[in-house]
């Protein structure tokens, strides 16, 4: 299983990061709830890869779309999506999760979100 954490980052730059990397551990708990096995499962941080990308680049002449060119394609090798807190607002976790939704992804959702599991 490889899982893509979407999560907002526009507006929020100050707590993306920390917010992301506490994100693993909470979407490895709804998992091992929802009864997968978590052996060999790989998670996808769009936030550092695109930090990554951005590197050496000025980041205010990245745009949103190219950000989303990325991390659409990170979404496509995976399988499975956690939505963290707040997705609804993001535009860009909407498209994500309108692409896990037309190519049936397994969906999971931080508590509070849509709650749990959504296959």
């Amino acid at each position: 299983m490889r899982i893509y954490i979407s999560g907002p980052v526009t507006g929020q730059e100050e707590t993306a990061k920390q917010r992301f990397d506490v994100a693993i551990p909470r979407v490895a708990d709804a998992a091992l709830e929802a009864g997968e096995t978590l052996k060999g499962t790989e998670f996808i941080n769009p936030y550092r890869v695109n930090q990554e990308m951005a590197y050496g680049l000025n980041k205010e002449a990245v745009t949103h779309a190219e950000y989303m060119i990325v991390s659409i394609a990170l979404l496509s090798i995976c399988d499975t999506i956690y939505m963290m807190s707040g997705w609804q607002q993001s535009e860009g976790c909407k498209q994500e999760h309108r692409y896990a939704m037309e190519h049936g992804y397994r969906i999971f959702y931080q508590e509070g979100e849509g709650c749990g599991q959504e296959s």
